[in-house]
């Protein structure tokens, strides 16, 4: 029996791999990159634009995304809270992402993320 790729949809635990990159197909595998797992759409303002762009997406998807004129906050929205650090250092023109993994949450982790969201959201001036 053929195995079945979970997608990326609601609920599922995403882990997705981030890289700057210096065009569409030219990410550097010897450069440092950053993991991200998170619970996809459980953010307070619904799905990011980031969330949007790789909804449907399976493990082994490649994305790239063109920095300019994009602010990655906003690309990200309360994703950005966990990458700061990369974000710091990322002084790229493209953003590389693939995903990692998808696979289903269990309901403390998504009870977890949803409070840790919550007190992002009331430690912060942004709201």
């Amino acid at each position: 029996m053929a195995e079945t790729r979970l997608c990326i949809e609601y609920l599922k635990k995403i882990t997705v791999y981030l890289q700057g990159a210096q065009g569409r197909g030219k990410a550097r595998a010897s450069e440092d990159g950053y993991y991200l797992s998170f619970i996809y759409g459980i953010g307070p303002d619904g799905l990011t634009p980031f969330e949007m762009k790789i909804a449907g997406k399976t493990a082994g998807d490649e994305l790239f995304f063109d920095k300019a004129g994009m602010h990655l906050d906003h690309l990200f929205g309360h994703l950005t809270l966990w990458m700061l650090p990369f974000m710091e250092r990322l002084d790229h023109p493209w953003l590389y992402v693939r995903v990692e993994k998808v696979e289903a949450a269990d309901q403390k982790e998504v009870i977890r993320a949803l409070a840790e969201i919550a007190q992002s959201r009331d430690s912060c001036c942004c709201s």
